[in-house]
């Protein structure tokens, strides 16, 4: 399960006023775009593992879980647990 202490401190991104944080959760970097109330993270290792949320912490959180997740069905996809569709028997 997802755990606080895999994110690390984050880096503000051309200065106090920029609306883009680059952190850095289970050793993959994470970039969090946004303001106010709404915030949109990306993982530019995994460009189709996104989360967005109200706050940083919480699309931190998002983002973390929807990582997990990604690796996790990718774990299960290479030891063959998992069909990716092109093993149909005709």
């Amino acid at each position: 399960m997802f755990h606080n202490e895999a994110i690390r401190s984050g880096v503000p991104l051309g200065g106090p006023m920029a609306s883009e944080l680059q952190k850095e959760i289970m050793g993959y970097p994470l970039l969090i775009t946004g303001h106010d109330n709404r915030f949109r993270a990306r993982f530019p290792d995994f460009p189709n593992v996104t989360a967005s949320g109200s706050s940083i912490a919480e699309v931190m959180e998002r983002a973390a879980e929807a990582l997990e997740l990604h690796l996790e069905a990718v774990q299960w996809v290479r030891s063959g647990q998992v069909s990716t569709g092109g093993d149909s028997e005709e």
